[in-house]
């Protein structure tokens, strides 16, 4: 018996149990940068923090705004992928944003806490 599906014409594969370990530095990260070639798509996960701009008065806001040239992004994580890795990484957070949604919307109805994961 075997865990390859029938008809694969391409390598043997075999599904095998991934472990997660219980461990893990989490980071914030609001901004995304995406790029691509013909073969790779690289993903850029930052921290982007807006300035403090602390004015006395609406004068003050304005010439503090007007000084400001850019915001520093601080990259916590790249991921490089095949083009193809990515359409299954797109499919799986798009399964889940689906969970995510039925769940925020039985919580409205008091129904649920969690959604189960998905992965790819």
């Amino acid at each position: 018996m075997t865990d390859e599906p029938a008809g694969n014409t391409g390598p043997p594969m075999k599904l095998v149990a991934i472990e997660w370990p219980e461990s893990g530095t989490a980071v914030f990260a609001n901004h995304l940068l995406a790029q691509t070639d013909s073969k790779f798509v690289y993903l850029t996960f930052a921290q982007v923090v807006p300035p403090l701009v602390l004015p006395s008065n609406n004068d003050d806001l304005q010439r503090q705004m007007d000084q400001l040239t850019g915001v520093k992004a601080f990259p916590v994580a790249k991921v490089v992928v095949s083009v193809e890795e990515y359409r299954r990484m797109v499919g799986t957070m798009q399964q889940h944003l689906h969970n995510v949604e039925q769940l925020l919307k039985k919580k409205a109805d008091n129904d649920a806490d969690t959604v189960p994961p998905v992965t790819s």
